[in-house]
């Protein structure tokens, strides 16, 4: 994201992109990366649910790597 953000801010001091296109491009990656941390956030919430009701030890193993995948990259963009 900070990159992102650098490469934009970048190319608007080289004159290659206007203000407004510098700005819409800033606030549609946030809308963006806050959609994705939307949808991680349920995916995580699933998993918890799905784990507190499994009792097969070799489902809760698959859910919590499922779960601890989901929490470490998922919100990262694909």
């Amino acid at each position: 994201m900070k990159r992102l953000i650098t490469d934009i801010l970048t190319q608007f001091q080289k004159d290659q992109i206007t203000l407004q296109e510098a700005t819409d491009r800033l606030l549609s990656e946030r809308t963006q990366d806050q959609t994705r941390k939307t949808k991680s956030n349920r995916r995580l919430k699933s998993l918890c649910s799905a784990l507190q009701r499994e009792r097969n030890p070799a489902k809760v193993r698959e859910i919590k790597n499922r779960l601890a995948h989901e929490f470490y990259h998922g919100d990262q963009v694909q």
